[in-house]
């Protein structure tokens, strides 16, 4: 496979930090800084920021993401790890996790922090695909804008938007849209796969917005917060981005999460 980029800073235990469907490792800036005392390592995963272009075989599926961190955790030889996934990122940390436990190796994971998981993927994922086929032709910056107008709950409090939305941009070319898509369909196909989740016993802690309109809260019936060992936390003001639209709220929960320290 093509070499897997990532970020790493800082010592201490190991951290592995997830972005979401047209992210990169940067939207993870901040966390990162509140997390100094540990070893992030922050990926861009496979067809995003400059893990590109991906893997000649790569199926673009969560299934598969998970494996190829998987395959990065065991070269790096990582015995213990963190995990922290936001939106898309969050289905990949919950398919690494399960894959390590079907190796028999679930103590490997010691905590998941979930942002927005996309455990079950909302009817606006089949959309965003039509804007990332529509806004092609547009320089990346004004697409991620768009984009991200639609999933923020006050877009106009960002800093600096132009900036921000660069890097999200990298991914929003027109090189880079049939992958976008490609993606976009196989989360939505792909990522109802939490059939055992009342079952699950690693440490967790979620994080939804109160204005969450990108991903489902519920799975058959039942709420995602009744995950075993599950901490809930709902961000007012937010919506699918809360790590990033309420940074000074968010992060310093999941240091404290992390340090076993109450949220």
């Amino acid at each position: 496979m093509s070499k897997l980029n990532v970020v790493t800073t800082g010592s201490g235990p190991d951290v592995v930090l997830l972005h979401g469907l047209g992210a990169t490792h940067a939207s993870w800036t901040r966390t990162v800084q509140e997390l100094s005392d540990y070893r992030c390592h922050a990926v861009d995963l496979p067809g995003f920021g400059e893990s590109w272009p991906p893997p000649a075989a790569y199926r673009t599926t969560i299934a598969e993401q998970a494996e190829i961190v998987v395959d990065y955790l065991n070269a790096n030889k990582i015995a213990s790890v963190r995990l922290v996934g936001h939106s898309m990122g969050g289905g990949v940390c919950l398919h690494i996790a399960e894959q390590l436990a079907k190796a028999g190796t679930s103590d490997r994971v010691a905590e998941i922090a979930f942002v927005a998981p996309a455990l079950v993927a909302a009817q606006v994922f089949t959309s965003l695909s039509a804007s990332f086929t529509g806004g092609a032709q547009e320089p990346g910056t004004l697409i991620a804008k768009a984009l991200l107008k639609r999933i923020y709950f006050d877009w106009e409090s960002v800093d600096d938007i132009d900036a921000y939305a660069a890097a999200y941009g990298v991914n929003f070319t027109l090189e880079r849209t049939a992958s976008l898509t490609a993606h976009t369909i196989n989360l939505g196909v792909n990522s109802n796969f939490a059939l055992n989740f009342s079952s699950y016993e690693w440490p967790m802690l979620l994080f939804w917005g109160d204005d969450e309109r990108v991903v489902e809260k519920t799975y058959n019936g039942s709420d995602l917060g009744e995950l075993r060992n599950a901490e809930v936390e709902e961000i007012e003001r937010c919506g699918h981005v809360p790590h990033e639209e309420h940074p000074g709220e968010v992060n310093p929960k999941i240091k404290a999460f992390f340090d076993g320290l109450p949220a």
